[in-house]
């Protein structure tokens, strides 16, 4: 009886054999689909990973271009439009918005490295223009940045053409840099440039823009010097300082040359603020001494600014 038994537990293993093979080999089949998917899978969530790696030379978009004043490249995301309208006024007592002025400005990211713009330096007076023209200057500039649109420290050469005053007709070329130091919510930004005069070089003009009321004479050096704070994302509050003069004597009136570089050098003293309502549209706010501290320097010359600025 219990080999019988036995003989008969043994006899239903081997008619099982054949059912537990096949589950064997079903077992085996959806062991490779599985890993096949995995793999598939695999792939796929790689592939964006790759197309996620950050090139230093790839820009903003227009989408996550930052609202940081600190954060922006020197050269716009390519295809965008920033379009900035700059109103400026005498702040001198006895003589306030006398006069003052409209210089528009519009600049185009050519690609994520390179910006082309048309600028004013006075552009259009609109008050108390006495002697000026009502239409002032015009100047067409290129910028080239030189390190990747996301990096913190930035250079950008810049250089362009200037039409300084219609009447008399003046010209000339200015090239320089831009440069930008951050250190966490400071940065600290310089942008020197040379004029060199072209056309009317022995001609001299009253005004050299917002912040400076040096009288150039045939070539001028100006250096401003910005130290930026970003409280928060919204808002940067910054001064604004360096120096400004001509680098050659001016032109000769009744035998005595106009003062050079040490004797008619300008150190302009400001501040402001920039509101970002989006990364789209700026606001701006400064106020400025035109030479607190350079030669013949003075309290009573002082200019404020406002502007708006809009990226399309």
């Amino acid at each position: 009886m219990i080999f019988f038994s036995l003989g008969t537990a043994g006899g239903k293993q081997k008619s099982r054999e054949p059912n537990t093979t096949q589950m064997k080999i079903e077992m085996l089949r959806w062991c490779t689909v599985l890993a096949l998917t995995s793999v598939a899978s695999g792939n796929a969530s790689a592939q964006p990973a790759e197309e996620m790696v950050d090139d230093p030379l790839t820009g903003y978009t227009k989408g996550n271009y930052p609202s940081e004043l600190i954060q922006r490249p020197w050269a716009l995301p390519r295809g965008m439009i920033e379009i900035t309208a700059l109103g400026y006024m005498n702040l001198t007592q006895n003589f306030i918005a006398k006069p003052s002025f409209l210089a528009p400005a519009a600049y185009y990211g050519v690609d994520d490295l390179i910006s082309v713009g048309v600028t004013h330096s006075l552009g259009l007076c609109l008050r108390g223009c006495g002697n000026l023209n009502r239409y002032n200057d015009v100047a067409a500039e290129a910028v080239f940045l030189l390190s990747g649109p996301k990096s913190p420290t930035q250079f950008a050469l810049v250089g362009g053409l200037d039409f300084s005053n219609f009447n008399p007709m003046m010209a000339g070329l200015h090239y320089g840099l831009n440069g930008r130091l951050v250190l966490g919510p400071l940065a600290l930004t310089f942008k020197p440039r040379f004029y060199v005069g072209i056309i009317n070089r022995n001609s001299s003009i009253a005004f050299a823009g917002q912040f400076s009321g040096l009288s150039y004479g045939t070539e001028r050096v100006e250096v401003p010097v910005q130290l930026q704070v970003q409280i928060f994302s919204h808002l940067a509050l910054f001064a604004q300082s360096g120096f400004a003069a001509p680098i050659e004597s001016g032109p000769s009136f009744f035998g005595f040359a106009a003062p050079g570089f040490f004797n008619a050098y300008v150190i302009p003293v400001g501040g402001g603020l920039l509101i970002s309502v989006t990364n789209q549209f700026d606001l701006g706010l400064m106020a400025a001494f035109n030479n607190l501290g350079g030669k013949n320097h003075s309290t009573d010359a002082r200019v404020g600014s406002v502007w708006i600025s809009v990226r399309l």
